[in-house]
């Protein structure tokens, strides 16, 4: 995808939906920022972060991804 390309390595976080209060921040390129989601979903991970998604999902809301910066070297 031409966007993930131009977005480089990123810092993000991951928020609960109605405060936007950051629970995860993390640095990334490509999909990384979706893939704690993912892996959440599939519990693949047990950790307090994956916990947190999979609460946020389950009340029917969603988790809040958002990109702190982009285009940052290593």
């Amino acid at each position: 995808c031409i966007l993930i390309e131009k977005l480089g390595n990123y810092v993000y976080c991951l928020c609960e939906p109605e405060t936007l209060k950051p629970f995860y921040v993390g640095k990334g390129q490509g999909n990384r920022i979706f893939r704690h989601l993912a892996d959440a979903e599939d519990n693949i991970i047990d950790c307090p972060k994956s916990k947190m998604i999979s609460e946020i999902c389950a009340s029917g809301k969603k988790v809040e991804p958002i990109i702190l910066r982009h285009g940052l070297t290593e």
